[in-house]
């Protein structure tokens, strides 16, 4: 019904060819919450934020419209089924608020959160002694990312932008990551990561009959990461910068997270 809607529409105002333009929120490109292998149980929460030193922006060769989210607040419940495994259920809400345009010419911010729930698993092993441990985490997060789409009838009488709306859509996304930590003292854990993340990127114009949002789960990009661990009894703090250095489609600056985890000791 809605594809006849639409091609009696094009019939009656002798639009030949629409062109869609659109603009997608996307989260900031940031690594999962790290993980640790001396809990039972543990819960951690994040506040990434994307610092004003270097605004992201759409990367030379990139013809995507994308605002990028300032704030993305993260978390992950992790259950050990030894001191090597574990399974984690995972969740995230970027905020609209406060987003950056990745390039000058991109449309308005769409206006809504993007959020999304997933599912992973954590391998924990220790590396010459127990203070040092190598942590090997998949994740896959399922993501609902809005965008604002309008149309332009190139061969319409009046081929001025209509007024767009608001299209949301399912998207995943996947990563693989190595964290690397070693106890400096106790109570203090020093980490390092890297991983591989997929980026969700669009088209900012494109033709199309429907006037739908059209947006992929995007390249993958490396991720590297810098943090620190402090225990305050049975919570501890995790500050961290993360940067993604493959800039595709978006070119980032640092990117700081304040974690917070609390959980029951082995």
């Amino acid at each position: 019904m809605r594809g006849a809607a639409i091609a009696v529409f094009l019939v009656l105002t002798g639009c030949e060819m629409v062109r869609v333009q659109q603009s997608t929120l996307v989260p900031a490109l940031t690594m999962p919450p790290p993980p640790r292998e001396d809990r039972v149980v543990d819960v951690y929460l994040e506040d990434a934020t994307v610092t004003f030193l270097s605004q992201p922006q759409r990367a030379p060769n990139s013809d995507a419209g994308l605002w990028v989210t300032r704030h993305k607040f993260q978390g992950a419940v992790s259950v050990h089924a030894s001191k090597h495994m574990a399974l984690r259920i995972l969740g995230y809400e970027a905020l609209s608020a406060g987003a950056m345009k990745a390039a000058p010419t991109t449309l308005q911010n769409p206006g809504r959160n993007t959020r999304g729930v997933g599912f992973g698993f954590a391998a924990s092993l220790p590396v010459g002694s127990p203070a040092t441990q190598l942590h090997i985490v998949t994740d896959l997060v399922f993501a609902e990312v809005p965008s604002y789409v309008r149309r332009v009838c190139e061969d319409c009488e009046d081929p001025s932008p209509q007024r767009g709306r608001i299209d949301v859509d399912p998207m995943a996304i996947a990563s693989l990551c190595l964290f690397g930590s070693h106890r400096v003292a106790p109570g203090t854990r020093l980490r390092l990561g890297a991983g591989v993340v997929n980026h969700p990127t669009n088209v900012e114009e494109f033709n199309n009959d429907a006037v739908d949002a059209e947006i992929n789960d995007g390249p993958v990009n490396v991720v590297l990461s810098l943090g620190v661990e402090v225990d305050l009894d049975w919570v501890s703090l995790a500050p961290q910068i993360q940067w993604p250095v493959t800039r595709d489609p978006v070119v980032y600056g640092p990117i700081v997270g304040l974690g917070v985890r609390a959980g029951f000791e082995r």
